[in-house]
């Protein structure tokens, strides 16, 4: 039997051999996989809203919010402690949009089911993630010892739009500390900075949550009641709720809903994306920069080859070697060139090269010219005037590329053209032309004065200037896939002057460019964050429904995101991302090393990253490449937990569903199957199934 609870499997029919998932229900699946605007059954979903916790289809959008992280101790007092909260309900927390009412939430890990003796409701999951939790799910995250799901055991969430109304809680830890231990506070808030924004073709400013880092938060999110999201929606991209609900077990009715709540503590390094952002900046302002030289030829400004030819210095006794050499293949009168004939030859190869061939760039001047870069600042200009001179001395005071390998391997086959080239060995053919010629290094710099007096310019000062400000701004897009303002960098040539934070675009058809999208790369680089985490393949089958907020202060080192998402299954969701996206060094058949931002452990290590040196360049050759080494990762997961959301008919009858008094008196007997309702209740009758991946007949790998 296949995992119905994969939103990409076998999702709700209405064919007569559709089965639901374990404990579920035909009713139940059918009702949340419809969008709320267009459920034909508005009576029934105002029933799963009222019995559903808050800040899973929405967003609790508080500006504060406080978070307990608790170990339970007495077990009986934690439950009748979890049946007095005040809960707020999804119904709820929809009305109370503009109020601000006090949203409080409530999850249980694993460990928290057995303690409180509800693990024969907790929630059904044939592949162990809930109970073996994130530390040894995704050892790759290397969360540490700090906090992890053995340790945890429930989250207590409060929100307020009033910064007192969550930190004078006291009352809360006194509550707690009679029948259990906080671990953990985490006090979080959601940051909104100003921001241009186009709407209906008008550009106007508006505050948007951003995160540490100054990326607009929260684009990219399932959008399950289309009127909140403030703008028109095309049905074909709202989301079900199937999503991120199950059926809860221990719900009271057959529409009782929850859902796997995957909780992470991320710090940010402010300093560190800075210095990524300015390295990535730096490497393809480098190679432009020497694009933009390159593409001038000498041919435009020579016009005399006799100007080359009086710079080269013919070597007559190495002449003499390559005719002696060349003999034994030929008639030597074939190869008796007069010294004039091999500067001609050598003179024309050259008039019909590039810039890039006549002066060469070596790897240590282009280290020169990469930290030059690093330290531009758009505000100074003496530092793009010195960043150009730069540039010119490089070219100027590198020795004549006339020994371009191009040059060599053109001049030697014009040599071989007229011997018999079988038994030549070219390798000791090419050091004789090596050796055959050298350059006047006065006479050089006298020809490279004169082509500048007569107006070629290598590079300007405000060329430099438009190449490294334009790279900053793409450096940004190419590292998260969007610019800070959301907008997509796949859709920069369509966004310029009028940026949206679009979503519904993909990296396979035409919304990306109109030469059939970005499989090459050349757009949006595979290992940006927003490409890693979301290929735009697989539809809604891997979305997940993020709430996650800030921690810290702006000044502060101390800062992140306490990262949440809830999600229908977290082997297909959130494991999946990670593992098979985030943390992949391929994507296919494609290399693209790990998620530049997200991505961790060994396979960081030995990433490599391509960026494009010019958006959209059809040469997808035309990259540069990053290793691992030269990027610290700007990001570090803390600790985290796998919990579940239980609806609030089951937190409001714990005390009655719990088995805890019945192990007490029968230590012995704890395994036995349990012999209370499952709440389901359709045509589709499912018996009281003992909670084990070892049964028979259910589930398994």
């Amino acid at each position: 039997m296949k995992d119905n609870n994969y939103p990409g499997i076998n999702n709700y029919s209405e064919h007569k051999d559709y089965k639901p998932p374990i404990y579920s229900s035909r009713d139940f699946e059918k009702l949340v996989s419809l969008p709320a605007l267009l459920n034909y059954d508005n009576d029934n979903f105002t029933t799963l809203l009222d019995d559903l916790q808050g800040n899973i289809l929405l967003h609790h959008s508080k500006k504060f919010s406080r978070y307990y992280l608790i170990q339970i101790g007495i077990q009986n007092g934690a439950l009748e402690w979890i049946q007095k909260l005040n809960l707020t309900a999804a119904s709820e927390q929809y009305k109370d949009r503009l109020n601000p009412l006090i949203n409080i939430y409530f999850y249980l890990t694993w460990s928290g089911y057995k303690k409180l003796g509800l693990d024969h409701l907790a929630p059904f999951d044939d592949k162990g993630a809930f109970e073996a939790g994130m530390h040894t799910r995704l050892p790759f995250l290397e969360l540490g010892n700090k906090l992890n799901d053995k340790d945890i055991d429930a989250m207590l969430l409060i929100a307020s739009n009033q910064k007192q109304s969550i930190t004078s809680k006291k009352g809360y830890i006194d509550a707690i500390s009679d029948w259990g231990n906080v671990l953990k506070i985490e006090d979080g808030h959601i940051l909104r900075k100003e921001m241009n924004l186009k709407f209906k073709r008008k550009i106007k400013k508006e505050k948007v949550a951003v995160d540490w880092f100054g990326y607009r938060d929260g684009i990219s999110q399932p959008i399950f009641f289309p009127e909140m999201a403030g703008k028109v929606i095309n049905k074909d991209s709202l989301s079900t709720p199937r999503v991120g609900l199950i059926k809860d077990r221990g719900g009271v009715g057959k529409y009782s809903a929850g859902s796997y709540l995957a909780f992470l503590k991320i710090r940010q390094d402010t300093t560190a994306f800075k210095e990524i952002i300015n390295e990535i900046k730096s490497r393809i302002s480098v190679k432009e920069i020497n694009q933009v030289i390159s593409e001038k030829t000498v041919g435009r400004f020579i016009n005399n080859t006799q100007q080359i030819i009086d710079l080269i210095i013919l070597n007559n006794d190495s002449l003499i070697k390559l005719k002696s050499y060349l003999a034994q293949y030929n008639d030597i009168a074939t190869v008796d060139t007069s010294l004039i004939d091999i500067k001609n030859e050598i003179a024309d190869l050259i008039s019909q090269s590039k810039i890039s061939d006549l002066f060469y760039f070596d790897e240590d001047q282009e280290q020169s010219l990469l930290s030059a870069i690093k330290t531009f600042n758009p505000n100074e200009p003496d530092k793009a005037a010195n960043i150009c001179n730069s540039s010119k001395n490089i070219r100027r005071d590198t020795e004549a590329s006339f020994f371009h390998s191009n040059i060599l391997e053109q001049l030697i086959d014009k040599i071989l053209n007229n011997v018999n080239s079988i038994n030549v060995d070219k390798k000791y053919l090419r050091t004789l032309v090596n050796d055959l010629y050298s350059i006047d290094s006065d006479k050089k710099n006298n020809l490279i004065n004169e082509l500048k007096f007569n107006g070629l310019s290598f590079i300007t000062s405000q060329e430099i200037t438009t190449i490294i400000t334009k790279n900053e701004s793409l450096a940004e897009a190419y590292f998260i896939g969007r610019f800070p303002d959301g907008t997509p960098v796949a859709l920069f040539d369509q966004a310029q002057g009028n940026r949206i934070p679009e979503n519904d675009f993909t990296y396979r058809y035409n919304s990306v460019k109109d030469r059939g999208g970005d499989l090459a790369g050349t757009c949006c680089p595979f290992s940006a964050h927003i490409r890693k985490v979301s290929p735009r393949e697989e539809g809604q089958s891997r979305l997940l429904i993020r709430r996650g907020v800030l921690y810290g202060k702006e000044n502060g080192e101390e800062k992140g995101m306490l990262f949440m998402c809830f999600q229908r299954n977290l082997v297909e969701q959130f494991e999946y991302i990670f593992r098979h996206w985030l943390n992949n060094v391929q994507h296919g058949s494609q290399a693209t090393g790990v998620d530049t931002l997200g991505g961790t452990s060994i396979n960081r290590k030995y990433s490599r990253w391509y960026f494009p040196v010019k958006w959209g360049d059809n040469d997808p050759n035309n990259k540069v490449l990053i290793p691992a080494d030269a990027l610290r990762p700007c990001i570090s997961y803390e600790y985290g937990a796998y919990f579940f959301a239980p609806s609030i008919s089951f937190l409001n009858r714990v005390l009655t569903l719990s088995r805890y008094n019945e192990r007490m008196k029968n230590p012995n007997g704890q395994n036995k199957v349990a012999q209370k309702p499952t709440y389901v209740s359709d045509t589709f009758k499912v018996d009281a199934v003992k909670l084990s991946r070892k049964i028979k007949g259910i589930h398994k790998e």
